[in-house]
């Protein structure tokens, strides 16, 4: 038995983030997703990657005063 499969996709729906961390001030969150950064504004934001490098991204955080992330 076969089952044709799409090993690569452009774009697909992440089930899993990770190393999830919130700004000071609580109004946004900082997230790993499929070894990028993401940033996304609470509580309805829609997620943003935060740099273009292909290079895999880990530990988010943001500064203690949350004006860097």
């Amino acid at each position: 038995m076969h089952f044709q499969q799409k090993v690569y996709q452009d774009e697909f729906q992440v089930k899993m983030i990770r190393q999830l961390t919130t700004a000071p001030d609580g109004k946004s969150v900082a997230f790993n997703a499929a070894g990028y950064i993401y940033i996304k504004t609470l509580p309805d934001g829609k997620p943003e990657r935060i740099t273009t490098t292909s290079d895999f991204e880990f530990e988010p955080q943001f500064s203690p005063d949350g004006k860097t992330r």
